[in-house]
């Protein structure tokens, strides 16, 4: 049985063609900054407001950088992320099923990232693979799509045999 006394992390890193749109988009929005800090500088309104817009295409960008799925499992709960837009814990008392498929696909959940699909379904995933579907009370599921997708069902399945053996 897997010590769940120390979290227990599993990571996706951003898929590189993600990173290269987030590139893509920060250097367009730099070069765009530039230009245009040249052409309206003498209108401080317009130079405001254009700023303000580069200023949220840079953040997504950054975002696009720096995005990755993250699902860690402690002593009592679950934790799913999408870093940095999306974030769930869910209890180990809360967790009603847990199950294990050898493929999923973006197909299912309408494309890669964070996914909202019909039924109170929430899919984490960068692409096919294997996953875990993890029922919580109240009916929602929550997917996630990894590498290690057995091993996270174990540690999810630890954490609720040890909240029901609490009762």
């Amino acid at each position: 049985m897997a010590d769940t006394t120390t979290p227990t992390e599993f990571r996706v890193g951003t898929p590189r063609s993600i990173r290269v749109v987030g590139l893509l988009i920060l250097a367009l929005e730099l070069a765009g900054a530039m230009l245009l800090v040249t052409q309206v500088r003498d209108d401080p309104g317009l130079l405001i407001s254009t700023l303000t817009i580069i200023a949220v295409g840079a953040a997504i960008a950054v975002a696009l950088l720096t995005c990755g799925i993250r699902v860690v499992v402690a002593t009592s709960s679950v934790t799913f992320r999408l870093v940095p837009i999306y974030r769930r814990t869910v209890c180990g008392c809360e967790v009603v099923g847990v199950e294990h498929h050898d493929r999923l696909s973006p197909a299912r959940f309408g494309g890669i990232g964070l996914r909202k699909a019909p039924g109170g379904v929430t899919a984490l995933l960068w692409g096919s693979g294997a996953g875990v579907e993890v029922e919580v009370a109240g009916g929602d599921r929550i997917v996630v799509v990894l590498p290690a997708a057995r091993e996270l069902m174990t540690a999810i399945e630890n954490i609720r045999s040890t909240e029901s053996d609490a009762r």
